[in-house]
């Protein structure tokens, strides 16, 4: 048999072998039927994700491994497993996010009709508590020959979602400066995405949701360091000098997604506790004028509000 050449799915991996198994379980099944390869990078992981990857591999040919020697963090892993790939475009996707089986096909056959520069997917998400899902975007209409410019005005700070982003192989730029700039800010995919599709005018809104992501595994990040300061400084990075004002736009959706939880987490709280409130507080605003460079009322007023509701719990 002989490997499908159009799409790949590259799944990065670390000390998350119970997950990856399940979604090798779930996904070789799925793929299989048009020979699709998975290529896995672990990132030196210390628990059994080896043994979880022979176990498949001897099941699945097309399912291919490779383990880093130490460490190379989160963007570095991101950047090796797209590397492997041999195929005309690759799916990033999260060792516990799963495809959505009819969705992935009807992308093959876009992929085959449009032949886009890049894809941004739509996703579906998983209340489990709540026992609820929903689309991640409403757009209910697929759409072609879009600017990365249309894509933040349509679509905002959701982009951000790993799992949702496709990319045509040889447009990536391995020799980017930018691209090594990125790395220890959080978002590597997305970096790949902005390099490749600055100027491009061949980008894909594929309407169906391509994955399902479910709340069962919480992240574990600071929150706000991630994205205010990580995703903050990818779009100084590639937009530093850009007036449009999809960029405005886009950053402000980003600083009132981040402030704007409807209520606080456990996690938050954890996150506040150990950096302190004071400390997180400042961090907060001194990225306002450094690298959203906007002033808005209505930004002010969330920080306002988000920081008298988290004095209050935390006292």
């Amino acid at each position: 048999m002989e490997a499908n050449k159009q799409l790949s799915i590259c799944i990065p991996t670390y000390n998350r072998a119970d997950f990856l198994d399940y979604s090798l379980e779930m996904h070789i099944p799925m793929v299989e039927k048009y020979n699709i390869q998975i290529f896995v990078s672990d990132n030196a992981s210390t628990d059994n994700t080896s043994e979880v990857m022979q176990k498949w591999m001897a099941k699945y040919e097309f399912l291919h491994y490779s383990r880093n020697e130490t460490n190379i963090g989160f963007d570095g892993n991101i950047l090796q497993v797209s590397k492997q790939a041999n195929t005309e475009y690759i799916l990033f996707l999260g060792d516990d996010d799963i495809v959505i089986e009819k969705n992935l096909f009807l992308l093959l056959e876009d992929i085959n009709k449009n032949l886009p520069d890049g894809i941004f997917c739509n996703y579906k998400v998983e209340l489990l508590k709540a026992n609820r899902q929903y689309n991640a975007y409403s757009l209910s209409r697929s759409r072609m020959n879009l600017s990365i410019y249309n894509i933040f005005d349509l679509l905002g700070e959701k982009i951000t979602f790993m799992s949702s982003l496709v990319i045509k192989t040889d447009l990536i730029n391995y020799n980017s400066d930018n691209l090594n700039m990125a790395k220890g800010m959080y978002f590597m995919h997305l970096a790949i995405m902005f390099d490749a599709l600055k100027k491009s005018n061949k980008i894909y809104y594929f309407a169906n949701p391509i994955v399902t992501a479910n709340d069962a595994n919480p992240p574990t990040y600071n929150h706000y360091e991630v994205f205010i300061h990580g995703l903050g400084n990818l779009i100084k990075l590639y937009f530093h000098n850009d007036e449009n004002n999809s960029i405005s736009r886009l950053r402000s959706e980003i600083m009132l997604f981040v402030l704007s939880n409807h209520k606080i987490t456990k996690l938050e709280i954890h996150t506040m506790k150990e950096y302190g409130y004071k400390k997180t507080a400042n961090y907060i605003l001194s990225y306002i004028n450094n690298f959203f460079g906007i002033k808005s009322i209505r930004i002010i007023n969330r920080i306002i509000r988000l920081n008298k509701r988290l004095k209050e719990r935390l006292m």
